[in-house]
């Protein structure tokens, strides 16, 4: 940016040097730069002032929820029992195991193995210090299906890809979602002789239309997306 207001003080001395286009977009350029410099120095400046009253920059629960406790009347909680039960649940509603292909079944914490039956069996690692004294090594749950791309969770666990899992608690009670690295799908591309195929997502339902070599509409139809 030095360099850019030193060539501005330049144009003042010998205008005819650069177009007024020219002139005008580095004017413009120096005024962005320098709109960019004080905003990145004002969160700079609250960056330290944070870290020098040692804030936290990530809050468990939600901080609307844990300004809460200050409030307890106007929020609806009978006492600070009642928002710390809340609190609690609200901290520990989801957990989060990340994957690795170096690990048995694509993660070191929690491993999905197949059944006879088709269904998985999940085995879960707790920590030592949130384990029962009858607790087992580790918690297992049996009769867990996928209805949905089994085929490639399958071929996940064959070929030892990493497997991410994040389990999450509501009003219903547990769930669990299962990510990894989906083999993308072969691609295959026509002649235009063929006609073309468009697609467009929307927030409930694709789109689908074909049409011939011409242009011509051939067909159209509407697919909900899953929920």
């Amino acid at each position: 940016m030095t360099v850019r207001r030193i060539r501005l003080e330049a144009l003042a001395e010998d205008r005819l040097r650069m177009l007024p286009q020219r002139e005008a977009k580095l004017r413009l350029t120096t005024h962005q730069n320098a709109l960019r410099l004080s905003k990145l120095t004002v969160r700079l400046v609250r960056v330290e002032c944070r870290l020098a009253g040692n804030a936290s920059g990530i809050c468990f629960g939600s901080r609307k929820l844990f300004r809460q406790q200050h409030h307890l009347e106007l929020t609806g909680f009978g006492s600070r029992e009642a928002w710390l039960r809340q609190w609690q649940s609200s901290c520990s509603r989801q957990i989060f195991y990340v994957g690795s292909k170096d690990e048995t079944a694509g993660n070191q914490l929690c491993q999905l193995h197949g059944n006879a039956d088709r269904t998985y069996s999940l085995k879960i690692r707790i920590p030592d210090r949130l384990r029962l004294p009858d607790d087992r090594a580790p918690l297992v749950i049996d009769q867990v299906t996928f209805d949905y791309d089994r085929a490639a969770l399958e071929a996940a666990l064959n070929a030892g890809t990493a497997l991410g899992w994040r389990l999450h608690r509501d009003e219903r009670g547990w769930h669990a979602f299962l990510s990894f690295d989906h083999k993308p799908a072969p691609k295959t591309t026509l002649d235009l002789m063929y006609g073309a195929v468009g697609d467009d997502f929307n927030v409930d339902h694709l789109a689908v239309t074909e049409t011939d070599a011409f242009g011509n509409l051939l067909h159209t139809g509407r697919l909900p997306l899953l929920r």
